[in-house]
């Protein structure tokens, strides 16, 4: 069975969207694809708004409560041990890094505890959906699986995944 999107005027499958109970087919008319590419752009024009950023940042504690995160948080440390090290808490207060920027460490080794990349909040956390960390090694991996092991390399990356992500 396929159906057409009302958005890309592509007909698709009817598996490629969403389901929504009060219309006749029980689908909703625009298609999966569609309908993400929107959620992004959204999301893109409303993190503009400070009060949407401190809603989603309050909405963000509340859920990590909720849903325990502490416990699964405490999990993680034990693999990673050298988080432990007293360094780490409250770096950005530490460096004096003014709101909105945080640390990034382009190296979990411990010649590198403060030697971190200032990246604003949007942009730290937009590196690490692109970032793996290599747990054994402490240092990143792209997706591509090139091993960052100097700073400079590192800083290059994120030159070019920045200049790419505010291309688009």
């Amino acid at each position: 069975m396929t159906k057409k999107c009302f958005k890309c005027d592509e007909v698709k499958d009817i598996d490629m969207f969403y389901s929504h109970p009060k219309n006749l087919d029980g689908k909703l008319n625009k298609c999966k694809d569609c309908t993400k590419k929107d959620a992004i752009k959204n999301y893109a024009e409303k993190s503009n708004n400070e009060d949407f950023v401190e809603k989603e940042r309050e909405r963000g504690r509340e859920k990590y409560k909720r849903l325990n995160y502490y416990d699964k948080y405490k999990e993680q440390t034990i693999v990673k041990t050298w988080l432990l090290n007293p360094i780490y808490k409250n770096l950005n207060r530490s460096i004096k890094c003014e709101k909105g920027i945080e640390c990034h460490h382009w190296s979990y080794n411990d010649n590198h505890l403060k030697d971190v990349i200032l990246l604003t909040r949007k942009a730290h956390k937009k590196v690490h959906k692109h970032l793996i960390l290599d747990i054994n090694k402490r240092l990143f991996l792209t997706l591509d699986g090139i091993i960052l092991d100097t700073r400079e390399k590192h800083e290059e990356y994120l030159k070019q995944f920045i200049e790419l992500i505010t291309h688009n």
